[in-house]
């Protein structure tokens, strides 16, 4: 039996829906029930409705995902820790900086490490 399928999804979603078919007119065979092609092509019908519908009807549409939800916010507050430490590094270096006499030009190049104070830009010179 060829199988022809009218769903406009991916060609997984397709080839899980034939499997299905198959699945269930082999079955029937086995048991000795015959189907008529238009019978076949109605099952084949259902089928593809209910699978264009378990999202709906299991919910997956209208529930997110928890794990999604919580990895998403995960993936922002380390976005804005990252950012939050850079801005912390850069008024620290301006501090520090300014304080050792570095021009105004140049603390942008001024790195605070747990080593010490360093000014960049070329050759690194340790400040403090």
């Amino acid at each position: 039996m060829e199988i022809h399928i009218g769903v406009k999804n991916e060609k997984m979603r397709r080839t899980r829906i034939t499997y299905y078919v198959e699945a269930c007119i082999q079955f029937l065979e086995s048991e000795n029930i015959s189907l008529t092609e238009e019978q076949k092509l109605r099952l084949e019908e259902n089928l593809i409705i209910s699978a264009e519908n378990e999202s709906l009807a299991f919910g997956d549409e209208c529930i997110p995902n928890p794990a999604d939800t919580e990895l998403e916010h995960l993936r922002r507050k380390i976005k804005q820790d990252k950012e939050d430490e850079e801005k912390r590094r850069m008024k620290e270096a301006r501090i520090i900086g300014r304080a050792l006499g570095v021009k105004e030009h140049n603390l942008n190049d001024v790195y605070v490490t747990s080593e010490g104070v360093f000014l960049g830009g070329g050759r690194t010179i340790q400040l403090a």
